[in-house]
């Protein structure tokens, strides 16, 4: 696609509201709440089978959707590790030949908003202290691909910063829950990811479907997803809703069967030892 605008349709004066048209908040300010795309079908919508209530995937800029949903849930999977590495550090700046600090005691210490004095000379226990804060809400003095290199190079110290390459690898193959999109007029000016998990209803009486409905509060058209685009969104909708998981035990001992059946054929001789 050359252009933007080749992912929209511009709308006829008496278009009526369908899926796929894209709308607008004004006044809104959280990052969930200032645009979205209508998923609901076209035959409930001319039928009237939707009952005044319209559902919307929110489409969120890129840069909001990775500092507050992709990177934090990045950075909550390295918790365990920053806990640990906090632990070492406060044992080892205590200088004492004494047990490691407990739970509680630790927990204690997060709570903080800054070290005690006696552990105030070790970065590495500033560090993890700041980390873990940060990964549980309790502070926000960094954004979170700061916090997420951060935390890499503690637990691999010498490492290069990687958030980068975890966006990157984000934006070229997104979880089944997300559709990546390119800049939309009337937009803001980056990518934006159509968020499905995070579909909520609207009113249909809150949406303008003529400039001169439009007024504060109430959310304006400002085009149309082109067909190949609404398709696959619906498309990818019914797959994150239809999908069933397995339960962990069971992947697991299918993860061990799979090793097993691989080590059969390539180290056959291995096997019959």
């Amino acid at each position: 696609m050359n252009s933007s605008y080749e992912c929209l349709e511009l709308l006829k004066s008496d278009s009526t509201l369908s899926q796929g048209d894209v709308i607008v908040w004004e006044e809104n300010q959280d990052f969930q709440s200032k645009a979205a795309v209508v998923v609901t079908a076209d035959c409930d919508l001319a039928k009237g089978k939707h009952w005044g209530r319209i559902t919307v995937v929110p489409l969120v800029p890129v840069g909001s959707y990775m500092e507050e949903v992709y990177l934090p849930k990045q950075l909550a999977l390295l918790e365990e590790e920053l806990v640990a590495l906090f632990a070492k550090a406060v044992h080892q700046a205590l200088k004492v030949k004494a047990d490691p600090p407990s739970d509680d005691a630790l927990e204690s210490l997060v709570s903080l908003d800054t070290l005690p004095s006696s552990l105030g000379t070790s970065d590495r226990a500033k560090q993890a202290h700041a980390l873990l804060r940060h990964v549980r809400g309790l502070t926000k003095s960094m954004t979170s691909a700061e916090a997420l290199d951060e935390a890499l190079r503690l637990r691999s110290p010498g490492v290069k910063a990687l958030s980068a390459s975890r966006i990157g690898t984000f934006l070229e193959k997104p979880p089944g829950d997300c559709m990546v999109l390119p800049q939309l007029p009337g937009l803001a000016p980056e990518l934006h990811v159509a968020f499905l998990r995070a579909m909520r209803e609207v009113r249909d009486r809150d949406i303008a479907t003529k400039t001169s409905e439009v007024e504060p509060n109430r959310a304006k058209r400002i085009g149309r997803l082109v067909p190949v685009l609404r398709y696959r969104l619906t498309q990818m909708l019914a797959q994150v809703f239809s999908d069933i998981g397995l339960p962990d035990d069971y992947e697991e001992a299918l993860k061990k069967e799979r090793v097993k059946f691989v080590n059969s054929i390539t180290q056959p001789q291995k096997e019959q030892a």
